[in-house]
This record gives C-alpha cells, structure tokens and sequence, in this order.
C-alpha cells in the first residue's frame, strides 16, 4: 500500500487527475491507517457516479482527522 501512494505521487505530480483517481488514493491512504488503527478507525467515502471522471488538481482532497 505505501509503494502505491509513493508511485502515485512520483507519477502524478502537478497534473490534474480524475476524481475517481484521488479517491481511489485516499482509499488507499486510509487502509493503511486501518492497518495501524484497527477498528477505532472508520470512513466512509462519497463516489458521485456523474463526478467521478471529473479532473481535479493533484491531491485536493486532503486526509483531514475529524
């Protein structure tokens, strides 16, 4: 899982990407924290069918603890 998020990051670095790429990274960020975490750790991540093939900027959405 780290190996993906750092070739994410070397490959796709200042170049918009679709909505379903950063959320499929941000999926994979959090699995790895569920690694660490286990149970006390819980998301859930909205995937708007019609935006997902939108490009946004590289890493606009951002892992926020709340």
């Amino acid at each position: 899982m780290l190996g993906k998020l750092l070739r994410h990051n070397l490959e796709i670095r200042y170049q918009p990407v679709t909505l379903a790429s950063e959320i499929d990274l941000v999926r994979t960020y959090l699995d790895n924290q569920r690694l660490r975490f286990g149970d006390k750790l819980t998301y859930e991540l909205p995937e708007p069918p019609r935006l997902l093939c939108s490009f946004v900027f590289y890493e606009r959405l951002q892992h926020v603890p709340g």
